[in-house]
């Protein structure tokens, strides 16, 4: 096995995250590389609705240590790992090279050509690094450059049970699901600005009050209780995204205490979502999406409004 060891962030959202993980672990079990997480994204939960985001967590580009999302058991399962823990001590400018830095990684990210050039040479550069340096810095956005097909891995329902999320997630869920009534169905409504342009050009969903999904009595048991996966939900009303409060539905429910960041919420709604009787989401959102595909339905309300 090669003795370097490889430095990733998982970053995007919690899917794209995902996905990360899947190209890294498959890669350097193939390649017989360690590798170990550092970070992983940090998107304030306002980030989507307040400018003025915190100056540190904007200087590290909306990223911490990944195991305020993850529980680290998530990644001791993989034979190449190695906690970054154990060797954040020992990594100094002379013995790391900065593969993400030097290659530009970020700029590839929708530039197909340099993309596949490095797909095609990834592997012999870090092979000729490795000769010098004792860690080689990947950084982000790792399933973009990699040319491993990862898709029937992401739907496979094992594959998401042995991704754990840190404890103060799982304590929440816990505490929520204990108060749930049973059955549920569930709906991810996307309206953030981050999706805006999307939905005004790609889509017949014209940012449609959330009554009007409702009102498609799309399910097929109309009757349970809907979990709303959605951002400022107290807010709807107020925002012109519904008709009345949302205290005054009275077959909603929702995760009343937030967490301070995007993805956590997004990991609380995944396993809520995971639990449902059957989903409703955005067509172009891989959370939707990936929820879809491991309950083999295409549920997407873009799709028919």
């Amino acid at each position: 096995m090669n003795s370097s060891i490889l430095i990733f962030n998982l970053s995007g959202g919690l899917t794209d995250m995902k996905k990360n993980l899947l190209s890294i672990s498959i890669f350097c079990e193939t390649n017989n590389y360690y590798f170990t997480i550092k970070y992983c994204s940090a998107k304030p939960q306002d980030i989507y609705f307040n400018e003025i985001i915190d100056e540190t967590i904007k200087k590290n580009g909306y990223m911490y240590d990944f195991k305020e999302l993850f529980d680290e058991k998530t990644f001791l399962i993989y034979k190449n790992y190695i906690s970054y823990d154990n060797i954040k001590n020992k990594i100094y400018d002379i013995n790391t090279f900065n593969f993400y830095s030097i290659y530009d990684v970020k700029s590839i990210f929708h530039d197909k050509l340099k993309r596949d050039y490095l797909i095609e040479n990834h592997k012999k550069l870090i092979h000729d690094s490795t000769k010098e340096y004792e860690y080689i810095y990947m950084g982000n956005h790792f399933h973009f450059i990699s040319s491993i097909n990862i898709y029937k891995y992401l739907i496979d329902i094992e594959f998401h049970k042995s991704i754990i999320p840190n404890k103060k997630i799982i304590d929440a869920l816990n505490l929520f699901l204990n108060e749930v009534k049973y059955p549920y169905n569930f709906i991810h409504y996307r309206y953030e600005k981050d999706m805006v342009d999307l939905v005004n050009t790609v889509s017949k969903f014209k940012n449609n009050l959330l009554d009007d999904i409702l009102n498609l009595n799309f399910f097929e048991n109309n009757n349970l209780p809907i979990y709303i996966a959605s951002t400022d939900i107290e807010n709807f009303y107020e925002n012109k995204l519904t008709l009345k409060k949302i205290e005054d539905y009275n077959n909603i429910f929702y995760n009343k205490n937030k967490f301070p960041f995007f993805d956590e919420n997004a990991f609380f709604d995944f396993m809520i979502g995971l639990k449902s009787v059957e989903v409703l989401g955005y067509s172009n959102s891989g959370f939707s999406i990936l929820l879809n595909e491991l309950k083999k339905t295409k549920n997407y309300y873009d799709k028919i409004l």
